[in-house]
This record gives structure tokens, sequence and C-alpha cells, in this order.
């Protein structure tokens, strides 16, 4: 998505160093959820029992905080080898994600906290690909960030919906255990129309054409249908469509930044 929308002209070097920026926010971005599925054992035995740890299939846990470890470890590695801009960006992610799943998401007693924090990480990728080069404007990457922050909001607002019963069960403080699943399902409304509004503004103000404007707000505006079922019936399955498909937008609003820039 990002190496795509650069504030420099389309080149194979920006490409190549946008590319490996990109991938390495993935690597912590895969890092980060396997020290999530750790921290989430317990709720996991009871909203997803599929899962490899939940399940019992996979009991060495030992072995996944070292998987977890080594994306770390790799993406420090590609990073390196870009600038230190972007390594920089890398250690800040990283140490967010520690301080989180190793303390905070079990005893800071906010509401929404791990929601709230936990986005920040995947949001940042979009940074990785900026960072790659020198001269960049400031406001299209605050508003590429504040896109997908605000939908991973939404879709991970709707998540918790769909595991409300686990993390009841589980001790966990979210918006749906502390509020409801009603009142969480508005927040995950709100959060979403910030992402359109933000991705709406994007295409005003770098003046971007009908190959950006009709896929993203477009599928925004389909979307959002999806969490308005959701405050009318806040169940399970609502839930999960809408965690599906409020990721969706991000991946939509990227490709369609992706035509406008060929």
């Amino acid at each position: 998505m990002t190496f795509a929308y650069g504030p420099h002209p389309f080149t194979i070097a920006f490409f190549i160093k946008a590319t490996l920026a990109t991938v390495a926010g993935m690597f912590l971005l895969t890092g980060s959820l396997a020290m999530n599925d750790i921290c989430d054992i317990d709720a996991d035995k009871i909203a997803h029992p599929e899962r490899a740890l939940a399940s019992g299939k996979v009991t060495n846990i030992g072995h996944v905080t070292l998987g977890g470890l080594l994306f770390f470890l790799i993406a420090f590695i590609i990073c390196f080898f870009i600038n230190t801009v972007v390594l920089r960006l890398a250690i800040i992610e990283s140490m967010i994600c520690f301080v989180h799943y190793g303390f905070l998401k079990r005893n800071l007693k906010i509401p929404g906290s791990s929601i709230i924090i936990s986005c920040l990480m995947f949001a940042m990728i979009p940074i990785f690909a900026y960072a790659t080069v020198e001269n960049y404007s400031w406001k299209p990457i605050l508003l590429l960030f504040s896109i997908w922050y605000f939908a991973d909001i939404s879709q991970d607002t709707a998540g918790a919906i769909s595991d409300e019963e686990g993390d009841r069960e589980a001790g966990v403080i979210n918006f749906p255990t502390y509020f409801g699943n009603k009142r969480a399902a508005c927040i995950a409304l709100f959060a979403f129309l910030l992402s359109v509004g933000f991705a709406a503004t994007l295409s005003f103000t770098e003046r971007l054409g009908l190959f950006y404007l009709i896929p993203a707000i477009g599928s925004g505006g389909i979307i959002l249908l999806n969490f308005l079922r959701l405050i009318h019936s806040p169940s399970k399955v609502n839930a999960e469509i809408c965690c599906r498909r409020g990721l969706l937008f991000v991946w939509i609003v990227g490709m369609s930044l992706f035509l406008e820039s060929l």
C-alpha cells in the first residue's frame, strides 16, 4: 500500500526500499501477534478454542516466544540496512509491543486500552515506507496513519464483541465487557466513520482522482451498512462480519492509492 503513494517520483530504488520497510513493519506486526496469542491464551480457550495455543496443539510457549522474537530480530536487520529513521521506528514499535503485552494489557484497568494501544502498532506500517525517503510531507503520513488506526479500532472492537464471552470470563476489560455489546458497536461505528472521513480528507487534500475516490469511499459506504446492522443486532455473526470487512477497507484504500499512482 505505502510504497505506491510516496512523496517522490516512482523509481525502482524507492520501490525496493519502501517495500523492504513495509515488509519489516509486517514482521514486527507478526511478532506482536505472537505475543498477543501468548497473553490471551486463557480468553482464547473460551472464545477461540481452535487456535494453536488455546487448543493445546502447541504446548511449548517458549518456542512461540522465540518465534516472535525472531520476527522482531529480522525486522531490525532489515531496518538497519534501510536507514536510522526506520530502525528507530522499529525500536519504538517493539517497545510498545513488549510493554503492552508484557504488562499493560493485564494490569491497565482502563476500558478499551488494549485496543487503543495495540492498534498503534498496525497503523505505524504506512509510516515505515515514508521514512525511507528524507523530504516527505507529514500531512499524507498522518492521514494514512489515521485511516489505518481508526479502521483497525473499528474491526478490533467488532472482534471484541465476538469474543465478549471469553474476555468476560478471563477478566479482560474492553469496550464490550465494560460498556456492553450495544455501546461497543456504537464505538466501532464511530471509529469506522472517522476512518472513512480521513480517507475522504486524503482525497481532497492530495487531489486524488476517481481511481482512489470511487473504490475507497464507495467501499466505505457499503461496509458502513454492516456496522449499522451490528448496532441493530450486536450478535457474534454480525461482529465477525464487521471485523473482517473493517480491515478490508484498509486494503481497498491501499489498492486504490496504487491505481491512482500508475
